[in-house]
């Protein structure tokens, strides 16, 4: 009977699947939601090109969104056919609505089961942060903050800015579309969960051509909703004392017996109504001069667009209409608008000045650039581990949390892939799907990332602080470099790799040789130090240091050291004791090789520099006991009456299903 050969270290492509990996080249395709309340106006330009853009690549996009008085009743037209378009029943913002609402975006999102999912607007972020599972990686772009709304009385802006600081601090990462809204999110969230990716049009890909002077009578226009956020009772007094020196318009409509309307009705001025996109253009490009005096915005479309068509503009003074035309073209009320305006329809020469300085800011804000830092971004978030789902992952998850609350962790790992028991009789090989399901739970927790180092460094020679969490390799086997380094690669994830360095390049000594596994060669030990990984000494035979003199200890300390620094030309300040066993002899040895820290799974000491804990992780443990080893609970149960009874009871199944599971790796079926 045939057997099966062993996982070959080139087939890392069928383990990573969820991770550009630098062995195969392999970029795997992404599905990303995109929620939106109202799918209209501004938000609707930006979903509209990340979601076409990204559809031409290969990617599957869905959009699910509530309709608005402005969301086209052509949008399957406007939309490209690849993407889909899942219709929520948003409408009227009453409780029992949103509760209906909720509901089909969760049945929604578990039959579609995105990769990441992006809210747009603070309505979205908080129905979407509240009601979503938080396994999916999750996006929060505010497009225009509710809370920094001058109109909104003092209450409901302190309630606005709640819902947002919650939304902010919930979700993955805030992704701000412009400099200003940056700022506010970092103030909400932290700025290591914030993220700029300023809003781009396809219009602005390519640099502005100056156009011809327009011929007639000046024209100067707003453009978009006539909605409160707009101002349109302050844009309507601008426009009417400007009518004596050019024609003046509303690109745009609302409801026409709102107070708004009313507003330009009253100061007689032409407003369109709505109009198809093209036609919009149209109109706005045959314009001299646009006005955007907007309250607040995310980054407004409007501008983009009058940039792209060589219109000048201007704003009100506020933070994110300066981030895009500058303080040349903000004014700070109606009569330093008009001013400025009565001077463009005037003085060809000044408006000449102005659009010079527009042309060279649209460089920044074209579509390409925005759509592939989108994709940046959500590649890096769905190729972050998870946990796997069911029941285990919330209680793993909700235990792991209360541990971060109060402590940090070093894991001590050797390998990661796929033997069979007698091939790795020590289980030193995690299978990679527990691994990711391992480092997937301590992600989900919240702990942060770091090396040995760096947890020695913030430890300070005392506790360090809780929430960290370091993953360490032992020994250099080769797993690390093609499948371990890979995944951490695509997770963003640091970590340890502590090198026997009398072994480099050789059969790995701790499997069968039937596995063909051998340790990392130096090329590789190379390539994980370019890759940000830390190097840390491991001796150079491996030997049981409890078992030397000083004198010993400090030369297997010291060779190990001075090769890898030798091969990568990094420090080497870390060191690992083999076995994690280690006597007073080992200690001192260290402390006289001058080690910044070591690490043991045998620590008399907690934390203490030269002793820190380490946590052995296995191929036997599941998440039960991966839990209760991090958690401190494991050696005490194991070894406690009830433990011991449960080791010999389930003893025989256990090793039945050893036996099952070689033959089923074997090729083999149970008769």
């Amino acid at each position: 009977m045939s057997r099966c050969p062993p996982l070959a270290f080139t087939e890392v492509d069928l383990i990573i699947d969820a991770a550009d990996s630098p062995v195969t080249g392999v970029r795997p395709q992404m599905r990303v939601l995109h929620v939106v309340e109202s799918l209209g106006a501004g938000v609707l330009g930006v979903v509209r090109v990340i979601c076409d853009r990204l559809a031409g690549e290969g990617h599957d996009l869905a959009i699910a969104y509530g309709i608005c008085s402005e969301t086209s009743a052509t949008i399957r037209d406007e939309i490209d056919s690849r993407v889909e378009l899942l219709t929520l029943p948003w409408g009227a913002r009453s409780v029992a609505n949103q509760v209906r609402t909720a509901r089909e975006l969760r049945r929604l999102v578990a039959e579609w089961r995105p990769d990441v999912i992006h809210l747009h607007s603070s309505f979205a972020g908080v129905l979407g942060a509240a009601v979503l599972p938080r396994e999916f990686p999750t996006v929060y772009s505010p497009h225009a903050y509710a809370s920094k709304l001058p109109s909104t009385g003092r209450v409901e802006r302190t309630l606005y800015a709640a819902a947002e600081r919650w939304v902010s601090r919930r979700v993955d990462v805030v992704g701000a579309v412009s400099i200003s809204e940056a700022s506010s999110a970092a103030r909400m969230a932290g700025a290591s969960r914030v993220t700029t990716i300023e809003n781009g049009i396809p219009e602005l890909d390519a640099p502005v051509e100056r156009r011809a002077p327009r011929p007639g009578r000046p024209r100067i226009v707003c453009m978009g909703r006539i909605v409160p956020l707009k101002r349109p009772r302050e844009s309507a007094q601008i426009l009417e004392r400007l009518t004596d020196v050019a024609d003046v318009e509303w690109i745009g409509g609302g409801p026409e017996s709102s107070r708004e309307v009313g507003f330009l009705r009253a100061a007689r001025i032409p407003v369109t109504g709505w109009l198809d996109r093209p036609e919009s253009l149209d109109r706005l490009r045959r314009a001299t001069a646009y006005l955007h005096w907007s309250q607040w915005d995310g980054l407004a479309l409007q501008i983009l667009e009058a940039i792209a068509n060589d219109v000048v503009v201007v704003a009100s003074d506020i933070p994110p209409n300066r981030d895009v035309v500058g303080a040349a073209q903000v004014a700070g009320d109606e009569h330093e608008a008009v001013v400025m305006l009565r001077r463009i329809a005037t003085d060809e020469e000044y408006r000449e000045v102005l659009l010079r300085a527009q042309r060279s800011r649209g460089r920044r804000y074209g579509a390409d650039r925005m759509v592939a830092e989108w994709s940046a971004l959500y590649r890096r978030l769905s190729s972050r581990p998870r946990p796997p789902r069911g029941p285990g992952r919330t209680v793993a998850v909700a235990a792991l949390r209360r541990l971060r609350a109060r402590s940090s962790v070093i894991l001590n790992y050797h390998g990661v892939g796929r033997a069979m028991p007698d091939e790795d009789p020590e289980f030193l090989w995690v299978a990679p799907e527990q691994f990711k399901a391992q480092v997937g739970c301590l992600h989900a927790a919240g702990f942060e990332f770091v090396t040995v180092a760096d947890l020695a460094r913030r430890a300070r020679g005392g506790t360090p602080p809780p929430g960290l969490a370091a993953l360490s390799f032992d020994d250099g086997m080769h797993d690390n470099h093609a499948i371990v380094l890979p995944l951490l690669e695509a997770w963003g994830v640091p970590a340890t790799f502590f090198v026997s360095t009398g072994t480099i390049g050789r059969p790995n000594p701790w499997l069968s040789p039937s596995t063909k596994a051998r340790m990392m060669t130096s090329s590789e030990l190379r390539q994980l130090v370019r890759a940000g990984m830390e190097l840390g000494a491991h001796t150079v035979t491996h030997p049981d240091l409890s078992q030397l003199s000083v004198d010993a200890c400090v030369q297997e300390m010291e060779a190990s050291r001075a090769e890898l620094e030798q091969l990568t030309g990094a420090a080497v300040t870390t060191f690992a004791y083999p076995f994690g066993r280690y006597g007073p002899e080992a200690l001192e040895a260290v402390h006289r090789a001058g080690f910044a820290a070591a690490v043991t799974t045998q620590s008399r000491a907690a934390w203490a520099l030269h002793e820190l804990p380490r946590v052995p992780i296995t191929g036997k443990d599941g998440l039960p006991s991966f839990v209760l080893k991090l958690s401190g609970r494991y050696e005490p149960l194991f070894d406690s009456p009830p433990g011991r009874v449960a080791r010999t009871t389930t003893r025989r199944a256990r090793r039945r299903a050893r036996h099952r599971l070689q033959r089923r790796r074997a090729g083999t079926q149970t008769v």
